[in-house]
């Protein structure tokens, strides 16, 4: 619970409540109006946070091994000259790194 003073010395008092549904709702309004009906010196407002954020519902594609992974940027180096080769792909990793092996050098250092 957080407190703040207002101008008229009423003391606001915020309440963080998981919203579950609608009933959670309904006992927020019930418990505003039961503190206005007996503590005049007090205002009560309660705040409804979710219990679960959106992120949980929909985890990241990140929990997948490296060369499974698809959409990446990725840089390779020629072990026989020091060529820095720098592409994109939307393919698994894997599939294309087989594919630089089975190219030929010539491709990958001019």
């Amino acid at each position: 619970m957080h407190k703040k003073k207002k101008k008229d010395d009423k003391k606001i008092i915020y309440l963080v409540l998981p919203y579950l549904n609608r009933k959670v709702e309904v006992f927020g309004l019930d418990l505003e109006n039961l503190v206005k009906k007996f503590y005049n010196d007090v205002k009560l407002e309660v705040v409804f946070q979710t219990a679960n954020d959106i992120g949980r519902c929909f985890p990241f594609k990140g929990g997948q091994p490296k060369h499974m992974q698809s959409c990446v940027v990725y840089h390779l180096k020629c072990s026989n000259c020091n060529a820095d080769y720098i592409g994109k792909t939307s393919r698994q990793v894997k599939r294309r790194f087989e594919e630089h092996k089975s190219g030929s050098q010539k491709d990958f250092c001019r």
